[in-house]
């Protein structure tokens, strides 16, 4: 369907706009029908799209600068921003007060022997219609049409669009046509589409009937395209655990590694690194990629992880309508506790499970050759991580404090990433200035290469930044130094390569916490995780601790007003600092105060139902959090199948 569009891309001026204004507005019809399938319009029309309200500076209905060349391929390459000022102007303006979600667990709500489902009643959703309207939840005979049918059938009528069929360069009845006798193209971009709009029973549905291989031919990354697109406001981490399972359940063997590798190079794990960067600082996408200098966006950048604006949201459209492709920096906060936490529990959806993927594989950000000897320069998760750090503080947004770097690094540790990995390295390419006179890289680890960054790139960064890369880097160097030399050998079979990236434990003695450090008075207490794997930090008893004070702050707090902290006073950077340099003495409220249940010496909180996105009342001795604000907090189900525990592949 998009690629019948395509063919038509490079007519004249007329047809060339009114093939992207019509291409546009197909796909912001059907981005609205996957939102709001089973609530709200059961079918959106031209009128109900709202295109007159947004037209661009010639008056002609928006066409938007982001329309694809294909669904799933990076884009922004043809965006031609009219203007490089602020959007300071803008009738339109998202607020900048974050929205979250909270998982929690319905199941444990009602009486055992109760058959009541948690199924809410509506949705209060401020890009409605309108503000104040609700929609309610479609009845069994609102609409007989499947998702895909309602694509076709638009195409037949042209009702979404404010375009005459006359004006375009082709026949809107043979691409329908077209369509239907193409059912797994029609999947595929459904599925797509799914993914965008973030609609879980819309996903969940086709993600159970996309193919591997459909998936192979068309060289789509399902999980790069859902952390592209990762809603820490309405969905968090679930969709990525449906996916997960599906795909990792279709096959007798495990073929989720060989989709975490895109035809870019870049690892899942790097796509989110490249959705902390597009959404919490001024960073173009050349900064993680050389191969994309003509890029003007990254994708997703319409969808924002905090949940302040959306793809149909007025400030979004408004912006395409005067020509820009990015999102301007005063739209966007700091590195905050709603995106923190949507990006670690995706790192614990991806690397948790027995079908996990190596979380020390290569990464694909910031690439680079020695021009002398032709030697490529690639960089380990926790190297990459590094340079995340540096760009926020840099190129951050005010407030900027780096307690998001600390949790993705802590949680990445939690994982088993290798703090000890040496990787050559050379500053001179990573800065453009390699001369090819000679070689200028070295073998550094996490740690020394953090070391290497110029007092003088420092200077300008403001002393809350100066101190959250101070614990940063002080973090690095105790996992480093914490851990064991005798890593885990390369495995040999199939069974050892899901525990490849693992920490071997040798003596009981590395598994047994005391009672004072976790929380718990059974000393022979841990969870599953530990059992089976051992400490991945080897024999410290710190980094575990400080594991579990961070998910209890990112699931306790967040800030109300514009007036508010980014961090409540359970916990500080400064304390964190400090712990570090004392032997792991951290003194904040929700260790010193006993705020927390027990949790093990890997950081893992005990008897959760789901170690990736534990509750609160699992995870807090009592309740102290602040987050229950009804207009801003999206309650999401714990999925009833974690897949911490499941052992298909073995």
């Amino acid at each position: 369907m998009i690629d019948t569009y395509i063919l038509y891309y490079q007519h004249g001026t007329n047809l060339d706009r009114n093939l992207t204004t019509h291409s546009y507005q197909f796909w912001l019809f059907a981005f609205k029908t996957a939102k709001y399938w089973g609530y709200g319009p059961v079918d959106w029309t031209v009128d109900l799209l709202d295109f007159d309200t947004f037209k661009d500076r010639s008056g002609t209905t928006h066409a938007s600068p982001n329309t694809p060349r294909s669904l799933f391929e990076v884009t922004g390459d043809i965006a031609t921003p009219s203007s490089e000022v602020g959007a300071a102007h803008l009738n339109n303006q998202p607020s900048p007060l974050c929205r979250w979600t909270i998982h929690a667990n319905f199941r444990n709500s009602f009486d055992d022997d109760s058959d009541d489902e948690y199924v809410p009643e509506y949705i209060d959703d401020r890009e409605a219609l309108d503000e104040n309207e609700r929609l309610y939840r479609w009845s069994s005979n609102n609409s007989k049409k499947t998702f895909e049918e309602k694509l076709t059938a638009a195409l037949d009528t042209n009702s979404f669009s404010s375009l005459n069929s006359d004006s375009l360069p082709f026949a809107l009845a043979q691409v329908a046509q077209a369509t239907r006798s193409s059912p797994k193209e029609l999947i595929l971009e459904s599925f797509g589409f799914s993914i965008m709009a973030r609609n879980e029973e819309v996903f969940s549905r086709f993600v159970s009937k996309v193919e591997i291989g459909s998936l192979r031919a068309a060289g789509i990354y399902p999980f790069h395209l859902l952390t592209s697109y990762l809603d820490g406001s309405k969905t968090c981490c679930n969709l990525l655990d449906t996916a997960l399972n599906n795909i990792a359940m279709q096959s007798a063997r495990n073929c989720v590694p060989e989709l975490y590798v895109d035809s870019h190079k870049h690892t899942v794990l790097d796509n989110l690194m490249i959705n902390i960067l597009k959404s919490h600082t001024s960073c173009p996408p050349v900064t993680v990629d050389d191969k994309w200098a003509k890029l003007k966006r990254f994708t997703g950048e319409e969808i924002d992880i905090c949940g302040r604006w959306d793809a149909d949201s007025a400030c979004i459209r408004e912006l395409f309508a005067e020509g820009r492709a990015n999102i301007p920096i005063e739209w966007k906060h700091m590195f905050c506790h709603t995106s923190v936490q949507a990006i670690c529990h995706s790192i614990g959806r991806l690397f948790g499970p027995m079908f996990a993927p190596s979380i020390n594989t290569p990464s694909g950000l910031f690439r680079k050759s020695c021009q002398a000897c032709r030697k490529d320069l690639v960089l380990s998760p926790l190297h990459s991580l590094v340079l995340v750090a540096f760009h926020l503080a840099t190129s951050g947004c005010q407030g900027e404090n780096l307690f998001g770097m600390l949790a993705c690094l802590v949680c990445l540790l939690a994982n088993g990433a290798n703090p000890k990995q040496k990787v050559d390295i050379s500053l001179e390419a990573l800065m453009n200035r390699d001369t090819a006179t000679k070689c200028t890289h070295e073998s550094l680890d996490p740690w020394e290469f953090s070391q290497r960054v110029p007092d003088r790139l420092m200077e300008e960064w403001t002393d809350i930044a100066g101190l959250g890369w101070r614990v940063f880097c002080s973090m690095l160097q105790y996992a480093r130094d914490e851990s064991r030399s005798n890593v885990q050998a390369a495995p040999t079979s199939r069974e050892e390569r899901y525990f490849s990236n693992y920490i071997e434990v040798s003596d009981d003695s590395d598994r047994d916490g005391e009672s004072s450090d976790y929380g718990s008075d059974d000393e022979e207490e841990t969870c599953q995780h530990a059992k089976e794997h051992g400490n991945f930090y080897g024999k410290s008893k710190v980094i575990g601790k400080l594991w579990a004070a961070i998910q209890t702050e990112l699931l306790t707090y967040r800030r109300i007003t514009e007036e508010d902290p980014w961090m409540s006073e359970n916990i500080s950077m400064e304390a964190i600092l400090d712990g570090l340099k004392n032997q792991g003495f951290f003194d904040i409220p929700l260790i010193m105060e006993n705020m927390m249940t027990p949790y093990c010496q890997c950081g893992r909180f005990l008897d959760v139902l789901d170690e990736a996105s534990v509750c609160v009342d699992e995870e807090c001795t009592h309740y102290f959090a602040n987050v229950d604000v009804w207009e801003r907090a999206v309650y999401i189900d714990i999925p009833e199948d974690t897949n911490y525990c499941w052992y298909g592949f073995i």
